[in-house]
C-alpha cells in the first residue's frame, strides 16, 4: 500500500512534468490503483431508501417553513409601507401646523 502523501506527492511531481524513475512510477500507478480501488467501493455504497424518505421529509419541512416565514416578511413589508404613509401624511400635518402658527 502507497501512503497518500507520497502518492500525493509523486502525483503532482508527474502532473507538473518531471520525470519520475521506473519504481516511482510504479508506486504511481499502484497508488491510482488504490484510490480508483477506493472511490469504486464508495460508489457501490447505496444510500438506504428509509434515509432518503427521511431526507425527503426535511426537505419538504424546509420548504413550508421558508413558504411561511416568506409570507410573513410579505405582510411586514405591506405593514412597514402603509406606517411608512401615515409617518408622511402626519408630518406632512404637523409641517402645515406649525407653519400656520409661525405665521
Amino acid at each position: 500500500m502507497i501512503p497518500d502523501p507520497l502518492g500525493q506527492d509523486l502525483h503532482d511531481r508527474a502532473t507538473r512534468g518531471q520525470t519520475l524513475t521506473p519504481a516511482e512510477q510504479t508506486q504511481l500507478e499502484t497508488w491510482y490503483a488504490q484510490q480508483d480501488a477506493a472511490e469504486a467501493e464508495l460508489l457501490t455504497i447505496a444510500p438506504v431508501a428509509s434515509d432518503l424518505d427521511l431526507l425527503q421529509d426535511r426537505i419538504n419541512q424546509a420548504f413550508a417553513q421558508l413558504q411561511t416565514l416568506s409570507q410573513r416578511i410579505q405582510t411586514l413589508a405591506t405593514e412597514n409601507a402603509a406606517i411608512r404613509q401615515e409617518n408622511k401624511a402626519l408630518l406632512k400635518q404637523l409641517t402645515q401646523l406649525v407653519s400656520s402658527q409661525s405665521a
